[in-house]
Parts: C-alpha cells; sequence; structure tokens
C-alpha cells in the first residue's frame, strides 16, 4: 500500500499513490460513521476499529514501514516521501484518532 512512497520512486509516483491513500481514507470514513458500525465495543467499553484496510494502514508494520521512507534521506525524492507521509499520518489521525 505505501510502497510506492519509497524515496527511490519519481515525486509523481509519491502524489499518486499518497492520493489514492488519502482518498480510501476518507471513503472509508464517509461510508461508515459510529452509529453504522465502523467501530465496535472490546472488553473495556473502548472503540476498535473494524475497517480491515484502515486497520492494516494503522498497523505499526505500515506505519514503520512509512516513517522509514519519510526519513530517509538518501535519495532525490526524499522531501516528497517526507511531504506526502506527513499528509497521510495527519489525515489518519484527523480521522481515526479523535
Amino acid at each position: 500500500m505505501t510502497e510506492n512512497l519509497d524515496p527511490r520512486h519519481d515525486a509523481f509516483i509519491h502524489a499518486l499513490a499518497s492520493q489514492a491513500i488519502l482518498d480510501i481514507i476518507a471513503i472509508s470514513y464517509q461510508n461508515f460513521s459510529m452509529d453504522q458500525g465502523i467501530f465496535s465495543q472490546d472488553a473495556k467499553n473502548f472503540p476498535v476499529l473494524k475497517s480491515r484496510l484502515i486497520q492494516k494502514l494503522r498497523s505499526d508494520l505500515v506505519l514503520e514501514k512509512l516513517v522509514g521512507f519519510m526519513t530517509d534521506r538518501g535519495h532525490e525524492n526524499s522531501k516528497s516521501s517526507l511531504t506526502h507521509g506527513i499528509n497521510i499520518i495527519m489525515e489518519l489521525v484527523r480521522r481515526y484518532c479523535t
């Protein structure tokens, strides 16, 4: 999912991948609400996200990979990876970490 944000890729690829991920986040959030089942209650009554796609995007593995791309300064397009990665993380926080 986030592999296209690797700084070895062109900035145009970063922009396309970022927009696709941002669209997935927005559509997933708009299609569901807490009343319609995007969240369920776990044993401790904390909301648990049910969308597998968003769960995967928010997983430690994916976020660690994304942050790794964002902090890799060894390539020409590292600034693009950083910029687009920040946008994705900000949108995840805005939509799902309130």
